[in-house]
């Protein structure tokens, strides 16, 4: 019988690599790690596998996401921990693992904020690309948050305005919501210029408060309107930035009027009351609750007969008396102020 060398080598090889392949899986069995690139006879302890290269990368799967909620473009089950590189999809490109739910960003300070700052050598842009809102949060707390609808809430988890500004304390006393300060004010919390809420036992009161020597403007169309001066004097129109009384009025004034023709009380509403009938009688209201309230009632009926002013039951006086004011003739007019505890008459004519 006649065996060529060539078939003996042949046989040999073949017999070789098997035994080859052989060790190399006893040795990936009895070991459970695998170690390809450089340097084949040392792994890590802690690896199962390991890639080493001083020229040559790991070329991950190249897939495109298009929904983070998504497993697509994969299928099935997909158990955590997934990895991939996502290129033209919806998605940024970038490596992307699944956690059991969502595809997550394994971002890098080329793409992502990162503590001290970036260098982006363009427009930088933070924030969601979906229906979500987002927020920031310090100490584990939420601080503030921005809405899908750009509403921002500073203090509250659902801002109703484009600022929402909420400070959660529910104490008597005053929570200022914003401070305004500059260079020349300082900036302690001794300085600036205060907006904020007061609880004053029930009622609750709207603070603007400067925490300098400066007044408070409010400006309309560019023209300085009210003026409040440091000495609590409130400037109004023309005069606005000099007033020199309580309140200033540098233009004309109105004051509501009414023509009634029956019986008729006085309310809040009120300051000149026209007495159209030729008798009648005004109620005037408790003057104890309404200090310094001034009303001015004229007869402009021709018709002889009388009109009655009374002051509120009980105690209360026009004048130091109990007993009714009368108007009897046309044109007459009697301007009457509560004291807060009584009426007197300022003037008739």
């Amino acid at each position: 019988m006649e065996v060529s060398f060539e078939s003996n080598f042949t046989v040999m090889k073949a017999k070789n690599l098997m035994l080859i392949c052989m060790l190399v899986l006893a040795t990936i069995q009895t070991n459970a790690q695998i170690k390809i690139g450089s340097n084949p006879n040392t792994i890590n302890s802690n690896s199962i596998l390991e890639l080493e290269s001083t020229s040559k990368g790991l070329l991950l799967p190249r897939v495109a996401i298009n929904s983070l909620s998504s497993v697509s473009p994969l299928t099935g089950t997909v158990p955590a921990g997934m990895l991939v590189y996502s290129s033209g999809g919806s998605m940024s490109d970038g490596i992307y693992y699944w956690d059991a739910s969502a595809w997550q960003s394994m971002l890098t300070s080329a793409n992502a904020f990162i503590n001290n700052g970036n260098t982006f050598g363009t427009s930088a842009r933070i924030g969601t690309n979906d229906n979500q809102s987002f927020f920031i949060e310090t100490n584990n707390t939420e601080r503030m948050k921005i809405d899908s609808l750009g509403k921002v809430g500073i203090g509250i988890s659902n801002p109703t305005t484009l600022l929402h500004l909420h400070n959660a304390a529910t104490a008597v006393g005053s929570y200022p919501l914003l401070q305004l300060s500059t260079g020349f004010t300082g900036s302690t919390a001794a300085d600036g210029f205060l907006i904020g809420l007061e609880n004053v036992g029930g009622a609750y009161n709207v603070q603007f408060k400067t925490l300098e020597t400066g007044n408070i403007e409010f400006y309309g169309g560019n023209n300085e309107a009210l003026y409040i001066k440091s000495t609590g004097y409130v400037g109004i129109g023309n005069s606005a930035s000099s007033p020199t009384s309580t309140l200033q009025v540098g233009g004309s004034i109105a004051m509501p009027v009414v023509t009634k023709t029956g019986n008729y009380n006085a309310s809040s509403t009120d300051h000149t009351i026209l007495c159209n009938a030729a008798a009648l009688i005004i109620n005037l209201p408790q003057a104890s609750n309404i200090t310094g309230r001034i009303y001015v009632i004229k007869k402009i009926s021709a018709s002889a007969g009388t009109i009655t002013i009374t002051p509120n039951s009980g105690s209360e006086t026009i004048d130091g008396a109990t007993t009714n004011t009368f108007i009897t003739n046309q044109w007459q007019t009697i301007m009457l102020q509560s004291t807060g505890s009584t009426w007197v008459i300022l003037s008739k004519f």
